[in-house]
């Protein structure tokens, strides 16, 4: 392990992710940026969640290669040591994106996306609502390239939190209505 400047612990990379996780590793991602400096930002109180996930069956020990392609979600999860607390989810990051990967079925306005087709043009400077609907078998981490949106919402359940963000989970049977802005970037995108 090396200790980091930016806080906790980051590990040192040996072998694959998937190994690392299927095995046990857990760890603490801290994200700076310049967006620190925003005085609304640096008065929030800041948490920091460990998230776990503990394999309890012999199949989430030692997965099978396609197991080890979808991930897993077990039985048995902990956020800072509570086992499955009710946390109100904000806005989040990562990757994501419209694209079909192996257990991936995300469809916007009913249709998967084709990157040899238009779906829609919009006029920068209009906002739009569209429906997407996880029919896979995980979960979605939905992303609206270039653009921020809103969940308005999920299952036909008004969000709580209505904030801009950059990235949502649709877990798999999720239907969620999304509000995007077009406001500052011309041209094709995904």
């Amino acid at each position: 392990m090396v200790r980091s400047k930016a806080g906790p612990v980051d590990a040192n990379r040996h072998g694959t992710v998937a190994d690392q996780v299927f095995g046990g590793l857990g760890g603490v991602i801290l994200v700076r940026g310049p967006l620190d400096g925003i005085p609304e930002l640096r008065q929030a109180r800041e948490e920091v969640l460990f998230l776990k996930d503990f394999p309890t069956t012999a199949e989430e020990r030692w997965p099978s290669p396609m197991a080890r392609r979808l991930g897993r979600e077990s039985s048995l999860l902990t956020v800072n040591g509570a086992l499955r607390p009710d946390l109100p989810m904000g806005p989040g990051g990562g990757m994501g994106g419209m694209g079909m990967g192996m257990g991936m079925a995300f469809l916007i306005n009913g249709r998967a996306f084709d990157p040899a087709r238009v779906d829609t043009t919009v006029r920068l400077g209009s906002t739009e609502d569209w429906v997407g609907r996880n029919s896979g078998v995980m979960d979605h981490p939905f992303h609206v390239h270039v653009n921020p949106f809103q969940m308005l919402s999920r299952n036909g359940r008004a969000e709580p939190f209505r904030a801009w963000k950059d990235t949502g989970v649709v877990r798999p049977g999720e239907e969620v209505r999304i509000r995007t802005a077009f406001r500052d970037f011309p041209g094709r995108s995904v």
